[in-house]
């Protein structure tokens, strides 16, 4: 079972079955979500707010975007939206060491990483390049929570055959992916997971022509999400894993 490395005690005790297995499921309209972390009027966070830390790729950067637009203010959390277009899961562990740099103190990280080595890269591969830079990531980060958020499906992989063949063929690559980095966060103490199950092939409408990026409604509904199980994690210490339908 991996460790957490050296560094400050914390109180004893691994996963159990107990907490590994305890689930929530939410089935809430995004407009009656998005402003569940609401500030008070426009009041900007003060540095003595907790920091949530978001890594990924372009997802996390329309989805930081987004929550800018909106004017969203966190009484709770100052939220770093820190996503990149084409980012790969090779870029994780440099991501983890540069925040370390920059004085970052988050509270919860959220990972959303992998959907741009689906069609590139093997299986295999990815969860081991994952997995080691999770592995880092709990022995530096010692008193946050790490959140492992699913890669999300496509309706088209660049570099791949455009045909519905094709597609189910990185569909299932990218469920094994999910379910196996799940299995691996869930394992240390502070680890965490989250499902967007309701973000899937059997709704077009989510996308945008690209079949890749979210459409505006289904981006919000991603954020609005998002900021929920950051509001859960923290407030339900045995809540392990969410499946956000």
């Amino acid at each position: 079972m991996p460790g957490r490395g050296k560094g400050i005690k914390r109180r004893a005790g691994g996963p159990t079955a107990e907490n590994t297995k305890r689930k929530k499921n939410f089935n809430q309209d995004p407009g009656e979500i998005v402003d569940i972390l609401s500030g008070h009027d426009g009041a900007e966070p003060s540095s003595s707010d907790s920091e949530v830390w978001v890594f990924g790729d372009s997802l996390v950067r329309w989805a930081g975007e987004r929550y800018g637009s909106k004017s969203i203010n966190n009484a709770d959390h100052k939220v770093i939206w820190d996503g990149k277009s084409e980012t790969r899961s090779e870029e994780l562990k440099s991501a983890i060491q540069r925040g370390l740099l920059k004085g970052y103190k988050p509270s919860v990280i959220i990972i959303h990483v992998g959907g741009n080595n689906v069609s590139s890269a093997n299986t295999c591969k990815i969860i081991s390049i994952v997995s080691k830079a999770l592995k880092y990531l709990f022995s530096v980060f010692l008193n946050s929570i790490v959140v492992w958020t699913d890669i999300l499906p496509r309706f088209n992989w660049r570099g791949t055959p455009n045909t519905l063949a094709s597609a189910k063929m990185m569909d299932l690559k990218r469920k094994r992916i999910n379910r196996k980095l799940k299995q691996t966060i869930l394992q240390y103490e502070m680890g965490r997971a989250l499902n967007h199950q309701n973000i899937n092939r059997n709704n077009p409408h989510f996308y945008r022509p690209d079949g890749i990026h979210l459409s505006d409604h289904d981006n919000d509904a991603y954020l609005s999400k998002m900021m929920i199980a950051i509001s859960t994690f923290t407030r339900d210490n045995s809540c392990k894993s969410l499946n956000m339908g």
